[in-house]
């Protein structure tokens, strides 16, 4: 059984993860862990559970900083996966990367709706919502990430582009080089968004988020859901495939969005429970409950290896990673290899 798995399904896991798709959501996605880790200190500081301490906070006007730090840092995950996603997309097929990441963040802009309803009935125009630049645009950015990553490389791999002479410098060539690309899928772009907001009074962002995101959160957020993640990463693990960054680079933009939206929930005011849309399966139930002290919980096998194995070999594995799996969350750490 182990030789037929090897031979006839290891090559297709892994002819997957190593698509170019997979490995820029992967490794673009990394790009938001920093501010998602800043953004929580200041999420914390903003909402003490001391209630004389929050109060002294929120009195002195300090809670309005930090709910302004955790917006310039949370609120923009989406923002931060567009540009990470479609920079890594375009480096791997070999070209100028930064110009393709700007390209796609115009484009997600773009097709996100761009006004609100007051509550008298007038209508704000020029803004930008943080609602779809969080947890509720993250599918809408991974798919204009991989898109325009791709549309802007295989422009330049056709060389169709503007060349510009010897001599003139990188930063002002390669301005130049992305500028048919920019101009061809930003038009295509706002065709879209005139189609979307015209003739079915919504944006592509909007349109994403109910037909795709909502459906595929409602997958994650659910006891099969949550058994499928548990068994895949270990499963992955035994035929020696690395299951941590490939459930966690498939699964991380969905996490994330479920996270969004409770805290979205809690901003509001309201109870985070199940029956007013908060989610369980979280990122960081994953990274709590499945994946801490590595793939499996495989702290129960480091203390066997420690104080049961007999094989000096094995007894010193044990040791080697005692300390990591007790200090550490292993996923953060599996991720980013």
């Amino acid at each position: 059984m182990g030789e037929w798995f090897n031979k006839n399904v290891i090559p297709k896991i892994l002819a997957f993860v190593n698509t170019k798709a997979v490995q820029a959501i992967k490794d673009g996605m990394v790009y938001t862990m920093p501010l998602l880790i800043v953004g929580s200190i200041f999420l914390i500081l903003a909402n003490l559970p001391v209630k004389a301490a929050a109060d002294a906070l929120a009195n002195a006007g300090i809670t309005n900083i930090f709910n302004q730090a955790y917006g310039a840092t949370f609120s923009i995950s989406a923002i931060i996966a567009v540009v990470g996603i479609s920079y890594t997309y375009s480096k791997l097929e070999g070209q100028e990367p930064l110009s393709g990441a700007m390209i796609a963040l115009a484009v997600f802009l773009l097709l996100q709706p761009s006004s609100i309803t007051s509550e008298n009935g007038d209508i704000v125009g020029n803004i930008i919502q943080k609602d779809w630049t969080a947890g509720k645009g993250m599918i809408g950015a991974i798919l204009i990430g991989l898109i325009v990553g791709w549309a802007y490389s295989w422009f330049l791999k056709k060389n169709i582009k503007i060349k510009m002479p010897e001599g003139v410098p990188t930063g002002v060539a390669n301005a130049f080089s992305g500028l048919i690309p920019a101009v061809v899928i930003v038009v295509v772009a706002t065709i879209i968004h005139g189609i979307f907001s015209i003739g079915l009074h919504t944006t592509a962002i909007e349109l994403i988020y109910k037909v795709i995101q909502i459906p595929l959160q409602g997958m994650t957020d659910s006891l099969g859901g949550a058994i499928l993640m548990c068994f895949a990463g270990p499963f992955l693990w035994i035929f020696g495939v690395h299951g941590s960054t490939i459930v966690g680079g498939i699964m991380s933009g969905l996490l994330q969005a479920n996270s969004l939206e409770n805290q979205a929930i809690l901003d509001k005011g309201m109870e985070l429970t199940v029956a007013n849309g908060g989610h369980i399966v979280t990122a960081q139930f994953y990274d709590q409950f499945i994946n801490v002290t590595g793939a499996g919980l495989t702290i129960g096998l480091v203390i066997y290896l420690v104080a049961f194995a007999k094989s000096k070999q094995l007894k010193t594995l044990g040791n080697l990673e005692l300390i990591p799996a007790l200090s550490m969350n292993q996923f953060y750490l599996d991720f980013l290899l």
